[in-house]
């Protein structure tokens, strides 16, 4: 059974107030019962307590936007599966975006305190083609967490500077090569009186 009211003037096009009247055969038309209305109440409140969410947002937005309807009291029983199914999906969306926040949170706080922000960066792009950890999702996160978690930075060894050798000491060189620096003594003296 369908019906059509028509306020207002009616030409071509309808102008004024059309409202549709449409009775699907096995629908329910009554309300919800009072367990219904406490499940999807029990539901808000997760929202509210867990996320700071305004609750009347939430009817508005959620419930009625998806239900079709303009108050939590014309939501029918054969439409309350799916204002909870809305109000669940709702609820694990802001769940799993807390989740994500905090090991976005958590990775960054590691790369800081190891200084591997740059190391980290060139990991998201070759694993995941995206350096910006908010574009990741939660199973990459993890990934990127274990990564960072673990990564030893290389310590750069920087060649110690040696220190100039020593000039050995005349005594020293005396003592050590008698023979050889005799020789090259005697031989500077002979060639010293032919030159000079």
């Amino acid at each position: 059974m369908s019906s059509q009211e028509f306020n207002e003037r009616v030409g071509m096009v309808a102008a004024g107030n059309i409202n549709l009247h449409l009775n699907q055969s096995g629908e329910s038309q009554e309300p919800l019962v009072s367990s219904q209305r406490r499940t999807l109440d029990g539901l808000v409140d997760i929202l509210v307590c867990e996320f700071e969410e305004d609750p009347d947002k939430i009817w508005q937005d959620v419930v009625f936007a998806r239900v079709g309807v303009e108050s939590a009291d014309d939501i029918l029983r054969s439409r309350f599966s799916e204002a909870e199914s809305a109000l669940q999906a709702y609820l694990d969306r802001l769940r799993e975006q807390k989740t994500t926040t905090g090991l976005v949170h958590q990775i960054l706080q590691v790369a800081d305190r190891k200084k591997i922000r740059l190391q980290m960066a060139t990991y998201c792009t070759r694993e995941f083609g995206e350096k910006q950890l908010k574009a990741l999702n939660r199973q990459q996160l993890q990934t990127v967490l274990i990564f960072v978690q673990d990564y030893v930075p290389q310590v750069s060894v920087e060649p110690a500077v040696k220190p100039e050798k020593e000039r050995p000491h005349l005594q020293m060189l005396l003592t050590t090569y008698p023979w050889q620096f005799g020789g090259t003594l005697l031989f500077g003296i002979i060639i010293g009186k032919f030159w000079f």
